[in-house]
């Protein structure tokens, strides 16, 4: 089975594709192979349903017994095919019925690596305030507040998996050989080397690509979000969008401590500096919702923030604790 490319689609790239690990080309290559035929796309789900069925564990590996498996499947799909004259139940299509279920026996356990349930023995948790902190593999993770982080045991040893609660952005060192697992309720978000933000709500989980390739995934669906996009999969219908080119860098300034104004109303920097700096902010005039401000800070105080939005639009401010009022005199 070969693609136009010289990408031979085969049982290996298909455990890449399930695991993550595929390259764009190679997800290409695998997604115009199942079109071409309906027997490719038969052999594609039913990997991807064995595959999802099995416990989460390592990396897929591919023994070199599956090529067996490959060459005993030819067989039995030729033996399959009915012949004239001869009874439905001889001795033969008996034996070759058990082949079948043996030959997928033996996919199903090849295919999945065989190691116990995920176990968390660590985890951070950002209550207030937005923690910061590293990874034994030199990943590092920012918490959004009220935001928690479950770490495999053994992390970097036996994998790189971990269980997120809330909203985190993501710096993530690149391992060829052991891909970064997140896990957002059900959903998995697997990334080789990459930065990103992940925030899981009520409503859906939501991925902001920086910079890399992620894939989302449940089951046998699942999309890649590319470096400049955003996928969502929403929890009412259980579906998955993919956005392009629509990442709002705001979104994630409480890790970044950077905020981009192009022409933004005072109504969207608002939620801006709420998320970034954990403030309150209220908007005393209707009319200064759609006042529009074109700035950028990075890694400035709130203060200084504060300073600059109020001299660019020509409004006033005052602070009380955390709270922050933007008004105008004479409105």
């Amino acid at each position: 089975m070969r693609h136009d490319s010289d990408i031979q689609i085969d049982l290996q790239l298909i455990g890449k594709y399930l695991a993550g690990e595929a390259s764009p080309e190679e997800a290409f290559s695998i997604d115009v192979w199942r079109g071409k035929a309906p027997e490719n796309n038969e052999l594609f789900e039913v990997a991807a349903r064995l595959w999802d069925e099995a416990p989460g564990g390592e990396i897929y590996r591919r023994p070199h017994q599956i090529d067996e498996w490959l060459k005993l499947k030819e067989i039995i799909e030729k033996e399959r095919k009915p012949f004239i004259g001869r009874r439905l139940y001889t001795g033969w299509k008996v034996a070759a019925a058990l082949i079948v279920l043996m030959g997928f026996a033996i996919f199903f356990y090849l295919m999945q690596p065989h190691t116990a349930s995920v176990m968390y023995s660590e985890r951070i948790d950002a209550k207030t305030m937005a923690v910061k902190d590293t990874l034994r593999d030199s990943s590092v993770v920012v918490l959004f507040p009220q935001s928690r982080l479950r770490i495999q045991d053994r992390f970097a040893q036996t994998g790189r998996k971990v269980r997120l609660e809330g909203q985190g952005y993501f710096s993530v060192k690149r391992m060829s050989d052991s891909p970064f697992t997140i896990y957002a309720d059900s959903i998995e978000i697997i990334v080789l080397g990459t930065v990103f933000n992940v925030k899981n709500d009520v409503k859906k989980v939501t991925v902001s690509v920086e910079s890399g390739i992620v894939k989302m995934k449940k089951n046998a669906k699942s999309i890649v979000v590319t470096a400049g996009s955003s996928g969502v999969f929403y929890k009412s219908n259980d579906r998955f969008v993919l956005y392009r080119d629509s990442l709002d860098r705001n979104s994630y300034g409480y890790a970044t401590r950077s905020l981009y104004f192009y022409s933004t109303s005072l109504a969207h920097v608002k939620e801006a500096l709420e998320n970034t700096y954990g403030v309150r902010v209220i908007l005393e005039n209707k009319a200064l919702d759609s006042l529009r401000i074109n700035t950028q800070f990075n890694d400035r105080s709130l203060d200084y923030v504060l300073k600059v939005i109020s001299a660019s639009l020509d409004i006033q401010y005052r602070r009380k604790d955390d709270t922050i009022y933007f008004f105008k005199n004479g409105l």
